[in-house]
């Protein structure tokens, strides 16, 4: 998860709207990290970025002085990773990235981080765009913003306007290469503000006049510039991390792991990058610049890398770690697996809790709108402001008593005694104590703090107040009546003394309108909601609030009628009571004692509620992968031959070959090697010393598993004692078999066992490119085989196979195209015949009764085998043996298609598993069944196309062979060059015969 400062006050108080204290620095904060256990925590790393840490300089010397595990602000725990960037996204306006390749290295040094990542340059827009670059500091004079430039300008290329580095910033400057490329930008300190002359005439003029101008940068294709610089500053970098960096006359080796960033454009160009990346020696790449980017881009993007990590991983015997930035999707969860991704960072489930509707989350499937209780703010009327912060507490007191079952009218009730109570004392506190010292401090924080009668901090040390006790219902009072009416009487007091004392009668003033509304103010609804809980004789029902929530929500000053139903839905299925995580426990971690009603997070309200329901959105997000993608360890024992290698790679290459060879690629997994030192990944340098204490041993490895849901064990080299087993907290597998143990992890990832990443492709746009299609047909009784031709039977089949009947010679073999006789069959080799004419790519298969999924120019026996008089158990069986489904996905899954076609019937469709196919197939290729729409509905990328008796009628022709001329139809489109960009297309080409437009010109 991105570190931005996400944090909360762990001591906040919900009953009055309340920090524990008003002093930052001093505040008891906490962050996701220390709202949960260690065992519970929702994320498995940081990603730290430059840009935020600079932000603040002080918070970045401190880091930078004490490294990021020592920072007594963040108390970050050392078992979590860290990954720190240069934060790509602060400086996307900027013609170069302000940050020296060797200076990051040592800002990353001083960081102390677990995984460092090479400089990069978002490679923005979708095409190969020229780009006009312009120094925000210019804008100054008559040209002060970016639409004061010409519209001509505009038009003609993609301007960006940021403030550039100077030589006198601390922490930004334009690297040294800069020098080189741009040298009228290089060492400028200030600049002439831009005038209407500098952008007279025409974009070509402007751009020519600007050409060595220290204030602006072009370039006719920034795209490829930013895509070769990142891949440049790899380059350089991992040089530079090879040689490591001096220190006190000595040559030392970084502490923190290097990643290569790639970035591009396309699937294809991301892919490129990768490889060149691989060959420079890279072990870990991360992929930039989707954050924002559609699911569907992302996913056609990571399968596209896989693919290509995969193919090295397998022909070098290595192991390769990717990393995708900003990117965080249930839906994409198959595709990140699969694609062989080691991790994601995203805070979008952190920031949906505050950004918009549906802002609690169940899973990805239930989410629920929080309910809106705002505050009383500066921009409102008195009046109102004072209104918003009374209807406020009535609100939160009503909802505290719903989420517990209580009376809710008697909770008005108590809500509006306290509210006297804070009001009736306060002109005496004030008459009384206005000129006590503790308000003559120089912050006003300190003078609402002294008021409220809260710790201050002196020194850094946390005190009672010297004088006095502040306001006895002080908290109940600027819960009451609002932030806004507090602060001026809070600024009085300031401003107030004894040597100088202002007239009481400014206080009276302020205090005048709070009496003038709250005089005759009753409970909203009081009686109403208490004959409702007399009338049912119970409390907490969904009735008894509604008609406060109703009034509140569609009170002009809060105008939240939109959300009425929503408002409904929350209270009718109360989520928060169907979570046990801490957050909606109300606790804090490491803490027994209930902090504050679990409704809370349900509240739409200010930061503490808001970032704790971020939190528990992220625990929710961080269940549902962990179920969709369990988080595994495989593990072999170490030996003492572990010094003679510098990598535990290179050790478990020569020792354990067997063990790496079948887990090297493996997905999801994290793989390495136990000693009584620790857990050793397989890609860190070798420990240097070894100890193999079996007790040890077990310990670390029981520590380790804490936050795994699977183990997988060496048994070669570890014959793991059952005592061990039973004490690690997650189901452990011990294997002697390497492949055996391989063949576990995928299959409890669900994968089957030739996993490859799957192919997805994004570029259906309406242009008339090739299409890749699948067909898969069935084989027909109609055979063409000579008069008289002994035909195989069911039996004879059983107890053979194709390669022996091959081997035999003693039959007539043809191939599956020409075989089949059948109408439908033969239709289908028409439109085949047609698509290929055109330049589609097109790849048919047959499912056979006698040999299964067999390709078309697989040659066959003759056979009389069907599955049309078979029973389900039969098929089911036949289906079983002949390896159907398996051969059926490995053939729509192990490469891309953009169209796959089952032309099937019933009986066929069952021995293939339809739904479980339809399911793996990815989104992103389009999918064509008959007569089955049911099931289609379920899947956004299938539609199923009538083929029944009514629907032959109609297009003359007979039941068995529509599906062939719905194929053919299709083809006669394609032909007349038709592109194909959505299912509506394949069914409107499938069931409209193409018309030929030939002889109608003379009506144009």
């Amino acid at each position: 998860m991105p570190e931005w400062e996400d944090r909360v006050d762990k001591d906040y108080d919900f009953i009055h709207d309340e920090h524990s204290t008003h002093d930052v620095e001093n505040r008891p904060h906490q962050y996701i990290w220390n709202t949960y256990s260690p065992e519970e925590w929702p994320i498995d790393g940081l990603l730290i970025s430059r840009e935020q840490v600079e932000e603040s300089p002080s918070k970045a010397e401190k880091i930078r002085k004490s490294g990021i595990y020592n920072d007594d602000f963040l108390k970050l725990p050392k078992q979590l990773p860290t990954i720190c960037d240069c934060g790509a996204w602060g400086y996307k306006d900027l013609p170069f990235p302000p940050y020296d390749n060797e200076e990051m290295l040592e800002f990353y040094e001083d960081m102390n981080v677990t995984t460092a990542v090479t400089i990069d340059h978002l490679v923005l827009g979708s095409g190969h765009t020229a780009r006009l670059y312009l120094d925000e500091r210019a804008f100054t004079g008559k040209i002060s913003k970016k639409k004061d430039l010409p519209d001509e300008l505009r038009d003609a290329v993609d301007i960006m306007v940021d403030e550039w580095p100077s030589p006198s910033d601390k922490d930004r400057a334009w690297p040294e290469y800069v020098k080189d490329e741009e040298p009228s930008i290089y060492g400028v300190e200030t600049v002439e503000p831009f005038t209407e002359a500098d952008f007279e005439g025409s974009a070509e003029d402007i751009i020519d006049r600007l050409s060595d101008d220290p204030r602006a940068v072009y370039r006719e294709d920034d795209m490829q510039y930013r895509y070769d610089l990142t891949l440049r500053n790899a380059r350089e970098m991992y040089d530079l991390y090879q040689k490591g960096y001096e220190e006190d006359g000595e040559r030392k080796a970084y502490s923190f792991r290097l990643m290569s960033a790639v970035q591009g454009w396309s699937p294809e160009s991301y892919a490129d990058a990768v490889g060149d990346v691989l060959e420079m020696g890279f072990q870990y790449i991360g992929i930039g610049g989707v954050a924002g980017s559609s699911e569907k881009k992302v996913k056609a993007i990571v399968s596209n890398v896989g693919r290509r990590i995969k193919r090295f991983e397998r022909e070098n015997n290595t192991r390769i770690d990717t990393h995708v930035f900003g990117f965080a999707k249930t839906g994409a969860f198959e595709t990140v697996g699969r694609s062989g991704m080691t991790s994601f960072d995203s805070a979008s489930m952190l920031r949906a809790a505050w950004t918009g509707g549906s802002n609690y989350h169940l899973s990805s499937d239930e989410r629920y709108d929080a309910l809106r209780v705002r505050y009383a703010s500066n921009r409102d009327t008195e009046k109102v402001g004072i209104q918003k912060a009374l209807r406020g507490q009535e609100m939160l007191y009503a909802l505290r008593a719903f989420d517990k079952n209580e009376s809710i009218a008697k909770a008005l009730q108590t809500w509006h005694e306290k509210a006297c109570q804070s009001l009736d004392g306060i002109e005496e506190f004030l008459s009384d104590s206005r000129h006590d010292d503790c308000f003559d401090v120089k912050y006003l924080n300190v003078t609402e703090s002294s008021f409220l009668g809260k710790y201050i901090y002196e020194d850094g040390k946390r005190t009672k107040l010297k004088y006095g006790e502040g306001y006895e219902y002080g908290n109940e009072f600027i819960a009451n009546f609002g932030g806004p009416i507090t602060r001026k009487i809070v600024k009085k007091l300031r401003a107030d003394s004894a040597e100088d004392p202002l007239p009481f009668k400014e206080y009276e003033e302020i205090l005048h309108p709070v009496y003038e509304i709250f005089e005759e103010w009753e409970p909203t609804l009081i009686d109403e909601i208490e004959q409702l809980e007399k009338e049912d004789d119970e409390y907490g029902k969904v009735d008894h609030i509604w008609p406060l929530v109703e009034a509140y929500a569609t009170w002009e000053a809060i105008d939240d009628s939109r959300l009425l139903a929503k408002y409904r839905e929350l209270l009718q299925e109360r989520p928060w009571e169907r979570c046990n995580c801490n957050i909606c426990e109300g606790i804090t971690a490491g803490d027994s004692e209930q902090r504050y009603d679990g409704i809370e997070v349900a509240i739409f309200r200010g930061n503490n509620r808001n970032r704790r329901r971020g939190f528990h959105n992220t625990k929710r997000f961080y269940n549902e992968f962990a179920d969709a993608l369990p988080k595994t360890l495989v593990v072999t024992k170490g030996s003492s031959e572990l010094s003679n290698y510098d990598t535990i790679e290179a050790y478990l290459k020569a020792e354990r070959p067997g063990f790496w060879e079948a887990t090297h690629d493996l997905p999801v997994a994290e793989i390495g090697v136990v000693t009584a030192t620790g857990f050793h990944e397989w890609w860190e340098k070798t420990p240097s010393s070894v100890s193999l204490d079996p007790d040890v041993m077990g310990e670390t490895l029981t520590e380790r598993c804490g936050r795994y849901q699977h183990l997988y064990v060496d048994g070669d080299a570890w014959a793991m004692e059952k005592e061990l087993t039973e004490t690690i907290g997650c189901p452990v597998s011990v294997h002697s078999s390497s492949t055996e143990l391989r063949q576990e992890v995928i299959g409890t990832l669900g994968y089957e066992p030739w996993f490859t990443p799957p192919v997805i492709d994004d570029r259906r746009d309406g242009t008339d490119e090739p299409l890749r299609i699948l067909i898969i047909d069935q084989c027909s009784k109609a055979k063409n085989t000579p008069d008289e031709t002994d035909e195989l039977t069911a039996e004879e089949l059983a107890s053979t196979s194709l390669d022996a009947i091959h081997a035999d010679g003693g039959h007539q073999l043809t191939p599956a195209r020409d075989l089949y006789a059948g109408r439908q069959q033969r239709y289908i080799t028409e439109a085949v015949n047609k698509l290929r004419t055109h330049g589609d790519e097109v790849t048919r298969e047959f499912i056979s009764a006698g040999f299964g999924l067999v390709e078309e120019t697989e040659e066959l026996p003759p056979y009389n085998v069907t599955f049309a008089n078979q029973k389900a158990a039969e098929i089911d069986a036949s289906a079983e043996r002949l390896q159907i489904q398996k051969d059926v996905l490995k053939r729509a899954t192990s490469e891309f298609h953009d169209i796959v076609f089952f032309p099937l019937g019933t009986d066929y469709y069952r021995s293939m598993g339809l739904e479980t196919v339809l399911d793996r197939i990815p989104e992103s290729t389009l999918v064509v069944v008959f007569n089955n729409e049911e099931l289609a509905a379920q899947f956004p990328n299938v539609v199923s196309i009538s083929a029944r008796t009514p629907d032959a009628k109609k297009h003359g022709s007979i039941v068995v062979s529509l599906k062939g001329t719905y194929l053919q139809n299709f083809a006669d489109h394609r032909k007349s060059e038709k592109a194909v960009t959505s299912l509506d297309d394949i069914v409107e080409f499938c069931t409209s015969e193409f018309l030929k437009q030939t002889g109608l010109e003379q009506y144009k």
